[in-house]
């Protein structure tokens, strides 16, 4: 029987035993990105086992103060109906009530009898998942992205000496900076989401190499104006994990995006640029970029 002692922290030392399950698994949730789990994971208190050969993990939520279960679907290899009410009952208290997150619509249609333990819901639009065929996001066809490409027209215009870098390692620092230049004029900058994010950038500035990171950087005139990082996912998607550009400089945003876009052709065919949250300005910018799936995650609540 599976027990919350079983559970061990995400760390780069987890790796071995997490990546190449969610690597080969077709997952699309950014929250089973492996750079994710580790960014993130003492913020969360994210921790996983393997029970039966299966993936779990179990992680904070910083508002109810209740940790919630997520659990790898592999049509290859995962548990059933029966298994993941034994796991909710196990694991089960006070501070956890048992409730399996970010379940796909595919596991769903491969279990049609998980009605008979849990009550099955979809977590609403603000944690769907924003997925985009990387091509799209180079060719910017079609007259919904004409405004994208007028606004990379209008950025190099007026930045004609912009250079675009690869970011590597000796340059994550500055990727650093200008997030924090970014934060410190953000209206929300001192907001306790915020602060969090610079904590998870800073894990990943110190686990670059390790955790495959792919990204662009635009430079203007030797300062770093906008850059985007990403790493893999599943076979075949990347995931976005940051994409900041100084206030300042209009359509850089645009630009970072198509060029980080390019580096990702050949690697991925898709990009999952993570969820809205609900915030309107975050929903309105990933809609507009048409997404080729909306990605709905389900919950499991134990009856």
């Amino acid at each position: 029987m599976i027990s919350r002692e079983d559970f061990r922290p995400v760390t780069l030392l987890s790796r071995d035993e997490i990546a190449p399950r969610i690597g080969r698994s077709g997952v699309k949730s950014c929250e089973f990105s492996f750079a994710n789990l580790v960014m993130w994971g003492k913020t969360f208190d994210i921790r996983y086992a393997l029970y039966r050969d299966h993936l779990y993990f179990r992680e904070l939520d910083d508002e109810e103060q209740k940790y919630g279960l997520l659990f790898l679907a592999d049509a290859e290899n995962e548990p059933d109906a029966a298994e993941l009410r034994e796991v909710s009952d196990a694991l089960k208290n006070a501070a956890n009530p048992g409730i399996f997150y970010c379940v796909p619509q595919e596991y769903l249609d491969r279990h049609r009898d998980l009605g008979k333990f849990f009550t099955v819901s979809a977590m609403g639009e603000n944690y769907d998942d924003y997925l985009y065929q990387v091509d799209s996001l180079v060719e910017l066809r079609g007259e919904k992205l004409a405004k994208k490409r007028n606004l990379i027209r209008q950025f190099l215009r007026n930045y004609p000496d912009a250079e675009v870098r690869e970011i590597t390692s000796s340059i994550i620092g500055e990727c650093l900076a200008l997030a924090e230049k970014w934060r410190s004029t953000h209206p929300d900058g001192d907001s306790q989401e915020m602060l969090q994010e610079k904590a998870a950038l800073a894990t990943l500035s110190e686990n670059f190499d390790a955790l495959d990171f792919i990204g662009a950087a635009v430079y203007h005139q030797g300062e770093m104006i906008a850059f985007e990082l990403c790493s893999p996912l599943s076979d075949g998607i990347y995931d976005e994990h940051y994409e900041k550009s100084l206030y300042f400089a209009k359509g850089a945003a645009q630009f970072v995006n198509r060029e980080c876009a390019k580096l990702l052709q050949g690697k991925a065919k898709y990009l999952n640029r993570e969820q809205d949250l609900g915030l309107a300005g975050l929903r309105q910018a990933k809609r507009s970029y048409m997404p080729c799936e909306m990605v709905t995650n389900f919950s499991l609540t134990p009856r």
